[in-house]
């Protein structure tokens, strides 16, 4: 679409760029570990002992490996290393390591993290083990660190166009090469107590620019807008159907850009529906629940074993408005609109469905158990 070009970007030419003629400050690439079924999971405890089983196993192969160099100098670490996936799961970084001869240590930073969409499981946050983490400190220094950020689809997506916002640690596959965009961005606060946060020593910056804030107050001709507004305008009219479709093509080719709609009542029905979308994607969990029957055949009085899941399905294929949940659990009558919110290319119930699984990696035989996290 021709018009296209014609839009605002929603990401700067260079990050964090104070005169950027963008939406946005900065933006980047989710988090992709290279190891999931080793940082993940649904229990810190079985996290906690697998890391510690590849880091012991690490250390070994680290320290025997300079041994092994001092007879033969030329010795290629890929000559050398046990490639065991139920031990270990290198990547380029821990060769790396390895031929260096760094010893590495476990550590008890866990932060929530929003793997898949409405799939929050712990992620072990370690840089030595995080292959690729992005601009990630940036956007949640510290465990106490408070931000949102809408979440996109990457450039070239066979599933279609998405957003979902996040107030955790995102995923690079919780879109398809997941780009993010921050309502805000930390930086170190290197004159420690003179801009203290509740991050710490950290700095925290809008993520929206000034050069957008004053564009958009131009436009729609009102002063009181503010950058948070244009951060959930963005978020509404990024699910808008007519900008979607719109703009299909050129969606799949690159970032989006977006315009700025000059009438302020249509602006600010953007606003209110970003702003409502965003507190049913954040809090889910505590919205009142969908008019379904529930059938119970439990006579049991564990509450644990109550709700214990293996793997949710469907009675048959095509038959939706059904969830068989457990053996004594069963959910009907759910309506089919519901089955109409996409994102990431699945409904959210289904992507519910398939996450709160008991699962079984065929690599490592490492097993993620989502009622662990229950208990």
């Amino acid at each position: 679409n021709e018009g296209f070009a014609e839009q605002i970007p929603l990401a700067p030419e260079k990050k964090f760029d104070s005169k950027t003629q963008s939406a946005f400050m900065m933006n980047g690439p989710a988090i992709a570990s290279g190891r999931d079924n080793w940082v993940y999971g649904f229990s810190k405890e079985i996290i906690g002992q697998n890391m510690q089983r590849m880091i012991d196993f690490y250390n070994a192969q680290c320290q025997d490996y300079q041994n092994a160099l001092t007879i033969n100098p030329n010795l290629a670490e890929e000559d050398f290393i046990g490639t065991n996936p139920q031990k270990i799961s290198w990547t380029v970084n821990l060769k790396r390591y390895l031929d260096k001869g760094l010893a590495l240590s476990a550590q008890t930073d866990y932060r929530s993290s929003l793997y898949r969409p409405f799939c929050k499981q712990y992620l072990y946050y370690n840089d030595n083990f995080i292959e690729r983490p992005g601009l990630s400190k940036k956007l949640f220094p510290t465990p106490e660190s408070k931000n949102l950020a809408i979440c996109l689809s990457g450039i070239g997506s066979s599933k279609g166009f998405s957003a979902l916002i996040t107030d955790k640690i995102p995923d690079y596959q919780l879109e398809f090469n997941c780009q993010y965009f921050p309502l805000y961005w930390y930086e170190e606060n290197k004159q420690q107590g003179l801009f203290a946060t509740e991050s710490g020593d950290y700095i925290r910056h809008d993520g929206i620019s000034d050069w957008m804030l004053k564009e958009v107050r131009n436009r729609v001709g009102n002063k009181k807008i503010t950058k948070e507004m244009i951060f959930y305008y963005v978020y509404g009219l990024l699910h808008s159907p007519d900008y979607r479709e719109t703009f299909a093509s050129d969606l799949k080719k690159s970032l989006p850009r977006i315009p700025i709609i000059t009438d302020e009542t249509e602006w600010m029905n953007f606003y209110y529906a970003g702003k409502m979308l965003a507190e049913l994607h954040l809090n889910y969990e505590s919205v009142e629940p969908c008019d379904v029957t529930i059938s119970d055949t439990y006579a049991g009085d564990d509450e644990y074993e109550h709700y214990a899941v293996s793997k949710m399905h469907f009675p048959k294929k095509g038959e939706q408005s059904t969830i068989i949940y457990n053996d004594c659990l069963r959910i009907d009558d759910i309506p089919a609109r519901v089955y109409e919110y996409v994102v990431n290319g699945k409904s959210a119930v289904e992507w519910i469905m398939e996450r709160y699984a008991v699962t079984i990696d065929k690599r490592s035989l490492i097993k993620n158990d989502p009622n662990l996290w229950s208990k």
